[in-house]
């Protein structure tokens, strides 16, 4: 299978919920791994093909959980009668998005023994900076319109999920965008 995940991939051993669109009946996945851009996982599912669309229910402290919705992009079939697929997230909310992204943290200093790197280094991120209020309202009405241009040192995939943040020179909270 080529590889074509961007965001560094993290091994995670913990039960996932997966329901398909066609299927109300969730399955319980593990041996997978997690990226901010997704999820790999293997399963035994019919009604999951490529092209399906998932809720991914994740657990969380306290009894919790937090989910996100995800498109299968890729399908393997391995010699067990199992399937290897690959996910990318389409949908979270606020919430489980920050949620996601604590996991992420979490896995990634147990992963590599610090938090040198840390969240940053599993996502692909792109930060615009204004100078001021007016310079920052008129590049967002363009991002609004689809015409923003922006020159970056690397190319980006079609597709791919990046964290855009949008920030200031000055005392501005900034915005994250996935």
């Amino acid at each position: 299978m080529r590889e074509k995940r961007s965001q560094r991939r993290l091994s995670v051993e913990m039960p996932i919920q997966v329901i398909s669109c066609e299927s109300d009946r969730p399955i319980t996945v593990h041996d997978q791994d997690l990226s901010w851009g997704g999820v790999k996982f293997i399963a035994s599912d019919p009604l999951i093909r490529e092209g399906s669309c998932l809720k991914l229910i994740f657990p969380w402290v306290n009894g919790q959980s937090f989910n996100a919705e995800a498109k299968v992009v890729r399908r393997e079939m391995l010699s067990n009668g199992c399937d290897r697929f690959a996910a990318r997230f389409t949908s979270l909310c606020q919430r489980s998005e920050r949620r996601l992204e604590k996991l992420l943290e979490i896995l990634a200093e147990h992963d590599s023994g610090s938090a040198v790197g840390g969240l940053l280094a599993t996502m692909e991120r792109l930060e615009v900076i204004f100078g001021d209020a007016d310079e920052m309202h008129e590049k967002l009405a363009q991002i609004a319109d689809g015409k923003l241009s922006l020159i970056v040192f690397g190319a980006y995939e079609v597709g791919q999920t990046i964290l855009l943040v949008i920030g200031s020179t000055r005392d501005f909270p900034g915005l994250h965008l996935r």
